[in-house]
């Protein structure tokens, strides 16, 4: 019996040639050309399944505060604030739209997302908390209903969040009723 120790016999019958055994440089080249390739292909996708779910998240934060506001509002029995930033959503309280208390910590929306306030609709109010923070807000009254600014002509709100990448959701309250969707935009209208 013959013993192999890191050679493959290529040898036919009569013949003693052998090489060692392993890869050569063009098969390992031929992998990391088809491993490159398949990175191209799936990077892209990963990033737009990863801000799409950013996106979720952030638009449920929203969500979840104005469902949270109303909430507080017909508990409390007094106006709740929802109040907004580029960046984050905060809830707030008082009677002063200048000098209204914070309730509870910020809730700052996923890495990368922002409120796009120039595709928004709807009219806001303008608030400031006490530590001179200011905010585009929506109120709840205490029968949780929305509350529109003095002069305010639109029955329902539009937050959009938009994503590094250009996708965005909408959040929509509609003033009437106090009723909050989330939606995401048809293909190509994003």
């Amino acid at each position: 019996m013959q013993a192999w120790h890191g050679r493959v016999s290529t040898a036919r019958k009569g013949e003693t040639r052998t090489r060692d055994a392993g890869f050569t440089l063009i098969e390992i080249a031929i992998v990391l050309a088809v491993i490159g390739i398949l990175a191209l292909v799936t990077v892209p996708r990963y990033e737009g399944v990863v801000e799409h779910y950013r996106l979720a998240s952030s638009a449920e934060t929203v969500a979840a505060s104005l469902r949270e506001a109303r909430q507080s509002a017909v508990e409390q029995r007094a106006d709740v604030f929802v109040g907004l930033t580029r960046t984050g959503v905060q809830l707030l309280a008082g009677t002063d739209e200048e000098a209204l208390s914070p309730l509870g910590a910020d809730r700052s929306f996923q890495t990368g997302v922002y409120w796009d306030q120039a595709h928004s609709g709807g009219d806001y109010y303008h608030l400031q908390d006490i530590q001179a923070v200011a905010y585009q807000g929506i109120m709840f009254n205490w029968q949780g209903f929305v509350t529109p600014p003095p002069g305010a002509t639109n029955e329902s709100l539009r937050v959009v969040l938009r994503g590094g990448l250009g996708d965005s959701v909408e959040i929509r309250v509609e003033a009437l009723t106090g009723s909050i969707t989330v939606g995401w935009p048809l293909p190509g209208q994003g």
